[in-house]
């Protein structure tokens, strides 16, 4: 049969059977047992029927295929001729392509056995390009998601932090889950195993990725196929730092290549989640957002964190309780130095880490001079407390955010997670150092990913309507292992960028990430309510260096993504 009736044939049984929904039609043969065992664990990025049956499904998928083009189904050899059924089975909505192209790069990569990619884009052909939609980073596949508040940073607002998320999942779930109008979450950029780079929101708009709504307007969110009990690839630390170094450079961010500005999803103030995890390499990653300069310390009166996890105890000894951990580039200022321990505040309590984690810092020795100080989940008297500490007490910190409020609030360290204490209750006031800013005055190479497949796209739906109420709607993880956790969406109380965020006071915490979010009750915060000091989280400790200074301690946090 011609080439050119091959291909009208195929287009026109496309038009009749959209990919995505199986004809029932008699299945061709059975699907080879390395593809449905490699096909385990991407229900997130599957159709609900193909979840239902994927070996029928796969047969079927094959049987539409080999018909189209004229060959017989028990004509077709080996594992690549398979990936148009794989790709058939993709969900993605109107960016059912792009999914599509993701999951055979994933089930493909985990064969190590190369698609028919030319059969792959005959029957998932891309999707025309979205008008308004362009990539902020050249190396970026667009694939727009709704999920996001229209805005124009930084001219409008500043972006001053960047959050690293991982999926819990693998890529296509995690593309499938993120683009899902219904999935309420969203990040700018998601980073696969492979070094492939997704932009899903432009950086001039805010993605719904923190849990945290001050965080999410003022953030860069980067989700990383991976899991927070897992170790994550070179080739996405590469590609990463290269899109963070580009996208600074060229939009003029200012961003601190610091970890008061740089943090995981788990430092997140009022946030409820522990990727990336330990396995996230720090040390490694914050060099080459540096462009391999070494970090610039030097002050013994701060102690930063050179090990990937750290214990912070109670006392000065491997036999006292554990407070909580700290993970690599965090600060602490030092209150006292006890034969190979720094005693340091934490959470409001008195801790200590082994001296040999740690090594001189940089930045600002905060000290507490209220009788009590309100650590707040936003920079402003309106943001959430989410715990309190006392006079006296230092904590380190490199940043001022006086974005909401001219007095300007330290982001400090706080129980793991970060917070906010007002500049107001401090020694010194509103009077930070210059801290060590990226290089914009050099412009960064991109690290251009070249695909094997077409750049898809797909058309965002409307955004969510502001109200002027207070309300929240967070994301509770639930007990579904395949598809990325939820962000969170709020709804500001004012029609400006520093309305009062609602993360969550009492972080939450479940086995396993999240699919879709549940709403949960208004969350109203008062300048007036009583801070209760917060708790320590204990994230999991699996994936990080060994621990000298004593055993394990059970985990009290589980692993949340996104």
């Amino acid at each position: 049969m011609p080439a050119a009736i091959r291909i009208v044939l195929l287009v026109a049984f496309i038009a009749l059977y959209p990919p995505g929904i199986p004809p029932l039609t008699d299945a061709g043969p059975p699907a080879p047992p390395a593809l449905l065992r490699a096909l385990r664990g991407e229900d997130g990025a599957l159709t609900p029927a193909a979840v239902h049956d994927a070996p029928a499904a796969l047969a079927v998928g094959l049987a539409r295929v080999t018909a189209v083009l004229g060959r017989p189904a028990h004509a077709v050899a080996g594992l690549g001729a398979w990936a148009p059924a794989v790709a058939s089975l993709a969900g993605g909505g109107p960016a059912h392509a792009a999914v599509a192209r993701a999951l055979v790069q994933d089930v493909y990569g985990r064969l190590g056995v190369r698609p028919d990619w030319a059969a792959v884009a005959r029957a998932a052909p891309p999707a025309p390009a979205m008008k308004g939609f362009a990539v902020d980073y050249p190396g970026a596949i667009a694939v727009p998601s709704p999920n996001y508040w229209p805005e124009r940073r930084p001219r409008n607002l500043a972006v001053r932090y960047v959050v690293i998320h991982d999926t819990e999942s693998g890529c296509a779930a995690a593309l499938n889950t993120l683009i899902n109008p219904s999935s309420d979450a969203s990040a700018h950029f998601l980073v696969c195993r492979d070094g492939r780079v997704y932009q899903l929101v432009r950086v001039a708009d805010a993605a719904w990725h923190a849990g945290n709504h001050y965080i999410n307007y003022h953030s860069i969110g980067v989700e990383h196929e991976g899991y927070a009990r897992g170790a994550y690839t070179p080739a996405q630390y590469e590609a990463t730092a290269a899109l963070l170094r580009w996208v600074n450079a060229h939009n003029h961010l200012g961003l601190q290549w610091t970890r008061n500005a740089v943090f995981g999803h788990e430092n997140v103030p009022g946030a409820d989640h522990t990727d990336p995890g330990p396995g996230w390499d720090w040390l490694s990653f914050m060099a080459l957002l540096r462009a391999g300069d070494a970090y610039k310390g030097g002050d013994n009166r701060l102690a930063v964190v050179l090990w990937p996890t750290v214990y912070v105890r109670a006392c000065p000894s491997t036999r006292c309780g554990v407070l909580g951990t700290a993970n690599e580039g965090e600060q602490f200022a030092v209150r006292a130095r006890v034969s190979g321990w720094v005693g340091v505040n934490f959470a409001g309590s008195a801790g200590w880490i082994v001296a040999g984690a740690t090594g001189s810092g940089s930045g600002t020795v905060v000290r507490i001079k209220a009788s009590i100080g309100v650590v707040r989940a936003a920079p402003a008297s309106w943001g959430l407390p989410i715990g309190a500490v006392a006079h006296g007490e230092v904590y380190a910190s490199t940043l001022v955010d006086a974005a909401a409020d001219r007095r300007g609030w330290w982001l400090i360290e706080y129980a793991h997670r970060y917070g906010y204490v007002c500049a107001c209750s401090t020694t010194p006031g509103y009077r930070p150092t210059r801290t060590p800013a990226s290089d914009s005055s050099a412009t960064p190479t991109p690290m251009v990913y070249i695909p094997t497949i077409a750049a898809p796209t797909m058309t965002a739906s409307a955004r969510p309507t502001r109200s002027p109420s207070v309300t929240s709607r967070s994301g509770t993880p639930s007990t579904t292992p395949t598809v990325t956790a939820t962000a969170t969406r709020t709804t500001p109380s004012t029609p400006t960028a520093s309305a009062t965020p609602t993360a969550s006071a009492t972080p939450t915490a479940s086995a396993t990430p999240t699919v879709t979010p549940t709403r949960s009750a208004t969350t109203t915060s008062s300048p007036t309510i009583t801070p209760a000091v917060g708790v320590p989280t204990v994230t999991s400790l699996s994936g990080g260096a060994p621990m000298p200074d004593g055993p394990t301690p059970v985990p009290t946090t589980s692993d949340g993504g996104t």
